[in-house]
């Protein structure tokens, strides 16, 4: 179970934005509020939680305890920073399920930690309780609870879970109910003594749907139900792509909301335009590759039609917003014809509403029109480096719009 346990762990944490975005990330700034830790920590949108403090996100997915203090040298004077780690741990995914072994590897972390930072500033999150952990997280988070205060930190106590108990959680526990990042935004708020925003009230998922891909964009569509409004932000609307950047980290001047859910095609992002669009000040969207493995129809100039339809909605929704319209990156050779064919639609459709046009494959693309192997873990999604050429293009082209 164990060593089955660790080869998941490896096998995901090298598809996982954090663990191949690292060596891209930028420092921290003194009197930032820092999250680090596994999938609760990245996913959570803690920047619009916490819309008057200077908020950044580190991690990864399934971030081990062991792993946490690789971050530390990218943090310097935080306001606060909060721990959220011991899912992947106790999940079998470090070697052990065992709580107390992993209480002990906090134990470690946290004599890490308050020998570099202010143990007033440290905030350890408990584990929420899930039926898939059985009653490890329990054992765990009593364990934990006085590992934590005679170090002279904080614990928090984690927020009960609600709704439906997703199959795909001991494969990757990043994606949570909203009532879950609702509840902890609040306790954390009251705990390191900021400001926090109100959400919207939403119910917990009464059914999260069958097949991991689907459990995943309807736990995270829940997140923008709940999330405060956008309004006044840089919005990054799109897919798998759009959602594993670290905007907060690379676009630190502007006020951004990331909008990306993985496995999202050009008509899911139609559906979700009200949770995405309420007044922002500029909207990025990347979408379509997607559609032409999930498409109703496949074909290029579907889905052109399709991505028109959701710029005119985004258009008619606000008159005047600077919109920037990426084009699909390259892919494999056998989609080279079809993709061609998309921006074609996306250039004219640019025109036609007033929008900026990116073209990413300059700095993408190989001379044979493919993802270039060194910018991309799986031949579609992006590494460090392939950001890194994404943002490279994207942040002064966000910033003219803005001027």
């Amino acid at each position: 179970m164990t060593i089955r346990g660790r080869a998941v762990h490896a096998t995901l944490t090298r598809f996982s934005p954090g663990a191949r975005l690292q060596s891209q990330l930028l420092p921290t700034e003194p009197g930032d509020l820092v999250f680090l830790g596994d999938g609760l920590s990245l996913h959570g949108e803690w920047v619009e939680w916490f819309p008057t403090s200077s908020v950044r996100a580190l991690g990864d997915e399934l971030l081990l305890i062991d792993d946490v203090g690789s971050y530390f040298s990218l943090v310097t004077l935080p306001r606060a920073i909060v721990l959220l780690v011991g899912t992947a741990d106790l999940a079998g995914m470090g070697g052990t399920r065992n709580p107390a072994r992993v209480a002990a590897r906090l134990e470690a972390l946290m004599a890490r930690a308050v020998a570099r930072f202010d143990p007033s500033s440290l905030f350890v999150v408990g584990v929420p309780e899930r039926p898939a952990l059985g009653d490890r997280a329990t054992e765990f988070n009593r364990l934990a609870a006085p590992v934590v205060t005679r170090r002279g930190a904080t614990f928090v106590s984690p927020p009960l879970f609600g709704g439906d108990e997703a199959d795909g959680y001991m494969v990757s526990p990043l994606r949570w109910d909203a009532t879950v990042y609702a509840s902890l935004a609040r306790e954390l708020a009251m705990a390191i003594g900021l400001p926090g925003a109100t959400g919207r009230d939403v119910p917990p998922l009464a059914d999260v749907g069958k097949g991991f891909v689907v459990k995943m964009e309807r736990k995270r569509a829940q997140l923008f139900e709940a999330l405060p409004s956008p309004s006044g932000r840089v919005v990054l609307f799109g897919d798998s792509i759009t959602e594993g950047g670290f905007w907060d980290g690379w676009l630190p001047d502007l006020p951004t909301a990331n909008r990306g859910i993985g496995g999202d095609t050009v008509a899911q992002l139609a559906a979700r335009v009200d949770t995405a669009i309420d007044s922002p000040r500029l909207v990025s969207v990347l979408a379509g590759t997607n559609d032409l493995i999930r498409g109703d129809p496949k074909d290029a100039d579907s889905i052109g039609r399709r991505f028109h339809d959701l710029i005119a909605q985004i258009r008619k929704r606000d008159a005047e917003v600077p919109i920037l319209i990426n084009s699909v990156m390259p892919r494999g050779a056998k989609y080279i014809d079809a993709i061609t064919t998309i921006n074609n639609h996306y250039r004219e459709t640019a025109s036609e509403f007033g929008a900026h046009y990116l073209d990413l494959w300059p700095g993408l693309a190989t001379p044979k029109r493919t993802l270039r192997k060194e910018l991309t873990p799986d031949g579609l999604h992006l590494n460090g480096s392939g950001y890194r050429e994404w943002v490279k293009v994207l942040k002064p082209a966000l910033e003219q719009l803005l001027h």
